[in-house]
């Protein structure tokens, strides 16, 4: 079941003018809505963070998880997790703890670092890295012999294939203990998804960009992806239990074409953070979702989707990270980091609930 603020119709591709159209019909519903019932759908700002010290890439933040009064980042660009620790006297400000920081191989090439998750009030966390290919971007003073020899080339780097599970000691902010395991075999050897593990990420290909704890034992990992989005604009979602991932699902959401960019457990489902799929500029917009399936049967999607507002973004920011501070019966308590600005850009903001 999805609910819209004004419109229900049937998905078509987002990139098609129909698709725009809906998108922006949709957007602007929404917004008129918000307008008429003061309160309703806004999300609104509870303050913008600063981060002092030496980030690893920070211009690439893209994964943030809460512990005690600590935040754990890591970059797509990067080859650690690292952890910020408030300012004494000013509870807006995080320091960086370089003497912390946590490198997950010892390797120089980027792990490309895509979700950091918590599982419940455990000291436990879960790290993705993206299990994608990457084509060289094209230089603006390179010759056109140059940058057409650079299209030719796609790179894989085993480094970004991997899930870390990271037990934290919450005195010390060291990790106890450290496994991990990789996904590549799984994803090159699925029917669906064989196919797309051979396209770098930016073009359709498998790109991983977040991941969410659910179960008792904390082992259930839900892994939302960015692309491939396919027929009627379907993004995957792949559940799978860390010590036995080949035991694994692959779940369906209808997004109108957008990717996944990250993915919170809340109370009754999930908080999903949906943007372009590719490269391009579009807008990032806030999903509650149930769990459940969104492949329809029999005419019927089991699956419950509501679309909960648009997350207001800079110029140039992408939302690639966002961890959960606290949910009311009213509204959830987030904090929201973005790739491609100097510093993350942090910023803590409420969203309202409704219908979940």
């Amino acid at each position: 079941m999805r609910t819209t603020p004004a419109l229900a119709c049937r998905s078509v591709p987002a990139h098609s003018a129909f698709g725009r159209w809906r998108r922006a019909a949709l957007l602007l519903a929404f917004s008129l809505a918000s307008t008429l019932a003061p309160g309703f759908g806004q999300i609104e700002s509870r303050g913008k963070l600063t981060i002092v010290g030496p980030l690893e890439r920070e211009e690439d933040l893209s994964a943030i998880a809460i512990l005690g009064n600590a935040y754990l980042v890591g970059s797509d660009e990067g080859t650690k997790v690292q952890v910020l620790l408030p300012d004494p006297q000013d509870p807006s400000i995080y320091h960086v703890r370089p003497e912390l920081d946590m490198t997950m191989l010892q390797s120089k090439t980027e792990l490309d670092i895509e979700g950091i998750a918590r599982f419940k009030d455990t000291n436990y966390f879960y790290v993705a890295g993206s299990h994608s290919l990457k084509r060289k971007l094209l230089e603006r003073e390179a010759t056109k012999k140059e940058n057409l020899a650079a299209l030719e080339e796609i790179i894989f780097e085993p480094s970004r294939f991997n899930i870390y599970r990271l037990e934290m000691d919450p005195r010390t902010l060291r990790p106890k203990s450290k496994d991990r395991i990789g996904l590549y075999a799984l994803l090159a050897q699925d029917p669906v998804l064989q196919r797309f593990t051979q396209i770098p990420s930016k073009e359709n290909g498998v790109d991983i960009e977040a991941i969410a704890v659910k179960g008792k034992d904390g082992d259930k990992l839900h892994l939302g992806f960015r692309g491939p989005v396919l027929r009627d604009n379907l993004v995957p979602i792949m559940v799978l239990d860390f010590n036995e991932p080949e035991d694994y699902e692959l779940l369906y959401l209808d997004l109108d074409g957008l990717g996944i960019r990250e993915l919170v457990k809340v109370k009754k489902g999930f908080l999903i953070i949906a943007g372009p799929s590719g490269g391009g500029r579009g807008d990032f917009l806030i999903y509650f979702w149930d769990g459940d399936d969104g492949v329809p049967d029999e005419g019927k999607r089991k699956s419950k989707l509501i679309f909960l507002g648009k997350l207001p973004t800079a110029p140039r920011a992408k939302a690639e990270g966002m961890a959960l501070e606290e949910e009311t019966d009213d509204h959830y308590d987030v904090v929201v980091v973005y790739d491609g600005v100097a510093g993350g850009l942090p910023e803590r903001f409420r969203i309202p609930k409704r219908g979940t």
